[in-house]
């Protein structure tokens, strides 16, 4: 009988424990749930509706794809030696070239001038040359400036070749023979196209000046067959 009173006594403090368990953890449960409720509500309108996601940047990054294409075309298309191309061993070889020109001593005018020029290579390594510079006498015409002619030694390691000019030509618009020698280089693609850099000086044996001589430099695109 003692017993089953303390029984009963002790039941109020049980069950006070077992609010007092409920109520901690239904604060640690709501304690969970704020956080993720806080986040929630940031997408949410002020009406309530959801808020959608931004879109995902497809034209940034097809911009940033195709800019990433068009730098590394650019990158292919710079020269690159390769000494396993054999692209400058061809005989009977035929070249045309177009160049920008520069002369060191301008002494028709500052207009730009331009020189068209064929090669034919009776070997890999000896050929014959020749160009016309216009656009050259200051006025803006089609003038022809000077007319030369000369022999070319050859000599290329792989898809790159350095060469060797001597010859001489006509000044059209001082009325001057002129003799000239120089050199230069030529990278070749695979696809026939070149780009050739050389220089001439000439040399006006009427005159005696130093001044009077004058540097011929081209920097253009060629095509061989």
């Amino acid at each position: 009988m003692k017993n089953t009173l303390r029984s009963l006594r002790s039941a109020p403090r049980t069950l006070s424990g077992l609010r007092l368990i409920l109520i901690l953890s239904a604060l640690f449960a709501f304690s969970a749930v704020i956080p993720v409720f806080s986040q929630t509500s940031t997408n949410l309108l002020s009406d309530g509706l959801p808020v959608m996601p931004p879109d995902f940047p497809t034209n940034q990054l097809q911009q940033i794809a195709g800019a990433s294409v068009v730098v590394s075309s650019a990158l292919n298309m710079l020269p690159a030696w390769n000494k396993n191309l054999p692209y400058f061993t061809n005989a009977h070889e035929l070249e045309l070239e177009i160049s920008p020109t520069w002369k060191s001593a301008t002494a028709s005018g500052s207009t730009p001038y331009v020189s068209f020029g064929a090669n034919y290579f009776i070997t890999p390594t000896l050929g014959i040359g020749a160009d016309l510079i216009t656009f050259g006498n200051g006025t803006g015409t089609s003038d022809l400036d000077s007319g030369h002619l000369f022999g070319i030694f050859r000599k290329s390691v792989g898809n790159i070749a350095g060469h060797l000019m001597l010859g001489g030509g006509r000044d059209n618009n001082q009325n001057l023979w002129v003799a000239e020698a120089g050199g230069g280089i030529e990278y070749r693609y695979s696809t026939g196209i070149g780009i050739l850099v050389d220089t001439r000086y000439v040399y006006y044996p009427s005159r005696t000046a130093i001044s009077d001589h004058e540097f011929l430099t081209r920097v253009g695109i060629t095509l061989h067959f």
